[in-house]
């Protein structure tokens, strides 16, 4: 059967011996454990290097890959925090080559057009805030206007109302 041993000048060895059939005798092979165990060690230590190339370039393959999608995703983020901050002109850059399933020039297509249309809306809100508030000193002017000619309305009223009871004296008198 199969054993580990010890040799003085060799160290651990592993024997096997086995029976000749039919005769008395027996076969034995020894070897020594280092070098049995010598090429599932080298075996053992090329597919962990083999492992680890294989892992790093993974890794390597999913930080570029991350960073292509998040890159254009920190970009718009970046220029929604512009406009945001009332930067209506910030846009999100294209790339040259605006290939159609690509979800995030899609998207920063998207984007653009919206901030087009936010920049528009902003600009015309201006406008209309503007004419609001030129309609409104020119109805401040007509209003102190008005308030003018109603003094003046009420001082000629009284001044007539005084003229009429001077002439019901008068004709009272007259009479």
């Amino acid at each position: 059967g199969d054993f580990v041993g010890e040799r003085r000048d060799i160290g651990a060895v592993t024997a096997y011996s086995a029976r000749i059939g039919g005769t008395p005798w027996a076969m034995s092979l020894e070897a020594p454990v280092s070098t049995v165990l010598a090429e599932p060690r080298a075996t053992l230590r090329r597919l962990l290097l083999l492992s680890v190339l294989i892992g790093g370039g993974g890794v390597l393959i999913a930080w570029f890959a991350s960073r292509r999608i998040t890159r254009p995703l920190t970009t718009l983020a970046s220029v929604s925090e512009a406009i945001a901050r009332g930067d209506y002109e910030t846009r999100m850059p294209q790339p040259v080559i605006q290939p159609t399933r690509d979800e995030v020039a899609r998207l920063a297509t998207s984007f653009n057009r919206m901030a087009t249309e936010i920049e528009a809306s902003h600009h015309e809100l201006e406008q209309q805030v503007e004419e609001a508030l030129a309609v409104s000193t020119e109805l401040e002017q007509t209003n102190e206007q008005l308030q003018e000619l109603s003094t003046d309305a009420e001082e000629a009223r009284d001044a007539a109302m005084e003229a009429n009871r001077a002439k019901n004296d008068f004709l009272a008198v007259m009479s």
